[in-house]
């Protein structure tokens, strides 16, 4: 195996790498890097503050409707239904929207996690095991 080797100023050597180098890494340290990505699979970035949220604004403009419809009186202005049936509406969308973008995230991350743990446990398997 020949090493190349490049001299900078001051007297600096740097080794550069060779494609067939291979690093040495203690056995426990790869098996906290895979423990670590095992729980990373369940770390995903969230969005359920952000549609609890819009599907509590869906709530309450239900409930606003419900009081609204029940008022005998009828003394509402007309465009005050088209709001809460618009806030509702509004809402709902939203609120479903993030539920699948964080479905996706999710999936997609999850999917990200096991290809890399499944790339490390092939290269574990290419070395013999020791006692």
């Amino acid at each position: 195996m020949t090493e190349e080797q490049v001299t900078v100023t001051r007297n600096q050597t740097i080794t550069l790498p060779a494609p067939e180098q291979t690093y040495a890494i203690r056995f426990q340290d790869w098996e906290r890097c895979i423990r670590k990505l095992e729980k990373m699979k369940q770390q995903v970035p969230r969005f359920h503050l952000i549609y609890s949220f819009w599907f509590g604004v869906t709530a309450s403009s239900i409930s606003a409707l419900i009081t609204a419809y029940a008022q005998p009186s009828g003394n509402l202005p007309s465009w005050v239904f088209s709001v809460y049936w618009g806030v509702f509406a509004f809402g709902l969308v939203f609120g479903g929207l993030f539920v699948y973008v964080d479905r996706v995230f999710r999936g997609q991350h999850q999917s990200e996690v096991k290809d890399v743990i499944e790339e490390m446990r092939k290269i574990q398997e290419t070395f013999p095991k020791t006692p």
